[in-house]
């Protein structure tokens, strides 16, 4: 008695093929997108990835696994400022006219690296990290001075700033408004200066919406 042999359905092994050979060009356009954002041309990504990795303390890995640490101290460089010493002349880092950066995002996320640099991105991870231990969902305005005799240190010292913030006890305020002259009161720059610079903040004191969840929903 003969044996049946299995004769393989060619369609089926063409389509296997097909399948496999879509996976590795999906593959290969990835391999290359990563690649020409780690070592392209343009340093936005570059210097996003390292001064958001370095400035945490357990995913630091995610900027020496691709680059040196030569490399990381320039990109950190360009986005802080150093501390100055006693014969540091501060007009000259500063100078004398008010200099004020903003940016900001909704719950649709960021698709292009912030102005402000990586302390946009320190401020907003110990707020993350604040509000998912509290469990919570809010939006939140940052504002912050430097003045003349005073130096930022770049995201280290934006980063514990704004977790000791996060730890005291809030105040709270019936409209933005409220909340915005309150905050005058505590800064130097008039509160006009940041409402005509930041674009968020200018928007939501000039329509209906007033409360910043709204704009989080």
């Amino acid at each position: 008695m003969k044996k049946k042999e299995r004769v393989k359905d060619p369609n089926k092994i063409k389509k296997r093929d097909n399948i496999f050979t879509i996976i590795l060009s999906i593959c290969d356009v990835v391999a290359v997108v990563v690649l020409f954002l780690l070592y392209g041309p343009f340093n936005g990504f570059r210097d996003w990835l390292v001064t958001t990795a370095m400035s945490t303390m357990n995913h630091q890995y995610f900027a020496t696994t691709f680059y040196s640490d030569e490399y990381i101290n320039k990109v950190l460089a360009r986005h802080s400022i150093k501390e100055p010493d006693g014969n540091t002349d501060i007009s000259e880092i500063i100078g004398k006219e008010e200099i004020i950066f903003s940016d900001y995002e909704t719950n649709g996320g960021k698709k292009e690296y912030s102005r402000v640099g990586g302390c946009y991105y320190t401020a907003k991870m110990a707020v993350l990290d604040s509000l998912f231990k509290e469990k919570k969902q809010a939006g939140l305005l940052v504002l912050r001075e430097a003045y003349e005799g005073y130096v930022p240190l770049g995201v280290f010292n934006v980063r514990e700033n704004m977790k000791e913030a996060m730890k005291k006890s809030y105040k709270e305020f019936e409209t933005l408004k409220d909340a915005m002259l309150y905050c005058g009161s505590k800064l130097k720059i008039p509160v006009k200066k940041y409402v005509k610079q930041g674009t968020l903040l200018n928007e939501m004191l000039h329509t209906k919406q007033t409360t910043l969840d709204q704009y989080f929903k």
